[in-house]
């Protein structure tokens, strides 16, 4: 079954949180954060992360506010070419 585009799901503008789940590695948070923020041209408003139980990988969230799907698929498509992500949510 399709997924629903993006408009349908949300009313933009709102706040978003972009998940990356990568490979454990020094720098990641920032590297994310700088995606989004380069890709946005605004920095975005909270970056956290954790790693996972065995520190194999760690999942990066950042929130922050996107005006329409197109910056949503942009941010994603952008942290996609990432070295070493694993998974985007």
């Amino acid at each position: 079954m399709p997924q629903p585009p993006l408009e349908e799901l949300l009313a933009f503008p709102t706040d978003f949180t972009f998940r990356v789940v990568c490979r454990d590695a020094d720098g990641l948070a920032e590297r994310v954060r700088e995606a989004v923020s380069n890709t946005l041209g605004r920095a975005p408003e909270a970056v956290d992360q954790q790693p996972s139980k065995k520190g194999t990988f760690r999942s990066v969230r950042v929130r922050t506010r996107v005006h329409d799907a197109d910056e949503v698929r942009a941010v994603y498509a952008v942290l996609g070419d990432l070295p070493g992500v694993q998974m985007l949510l």
